[in-house]
């Protein structure tokens, strides 16, 4: 099964062909085929609140960063609400940049057996400029906070840290 490719530039050439090298990787296993099966009523529920959650951060709240200061911290409040909400502790991690606050949100699930043994999941919650941020970056927030949600109240060997950065 091909999972990705890309084209690595090496070096210069009047032939572009000539002058990159292309990288494609491979996973053991074949290719999905044919039709999909229907989702479980529990997919069913964790893909409409995926896109509720986009929604409201791509849709509703729309471009956010520093120089939209209003919708970032909105943003910010989304994220850590949906955190909380999920019965987990949120610390904020605020700084400046170019005299503006900027906040990391943090939440943590303290492991047994191996706590000193971290897993961390994380994406950025601004956008890019002129965005509404579904893929730059909702895509990557939303479900992080989902997953970060499903581990509410469960205790596994290694410690976990939920970092959402902006």
């Amino acid at each position: 099964m091909v999972i990705g490719t890309s084209c690595l530039l090496v070096g210069q050439s009047e032939n572009p062909l000539a002058s990159a090298m292309g990288i494609t990787v491979t996973m053991p296993g074949t290719s999905h085929s044919g039709p999909l099966p229907p989702l479980t009523e529990e997919q069913t529920r964790v893909r409409d609140g995926l896109t509720k959650d986009l929604e409201r951060l791509a849709g509703e709240i729309g471009e956010r960063n520093l120089s939209l200061p209003i919708a970032y911290a909105e943003a910010a409040r989304f994220v850590e609400g949906r955190l909380t909400d999920a019965s987990h502790e949120v610390r904020r991690q605020t700084y400046e940049v170019k005299g503006r606050p900027c906040v990391n949100l943090v939440a943590e699930i303290p492991g047994k057996g191996r706590a000193d043994e971290i897993v961390v999941i994380g994406a950025h919650y601004d956008s890019a400029p002129w965005t509404p941020g579904a893929n730059d970056n909702g895509s990557g927030t939303v479900p992080c906070q989902t997953a970060w949600k499903a581990r509410a109240g469960q205790t596994t060997g290694r410690s976990g840290s939920a970092v959402i950065p902006v």
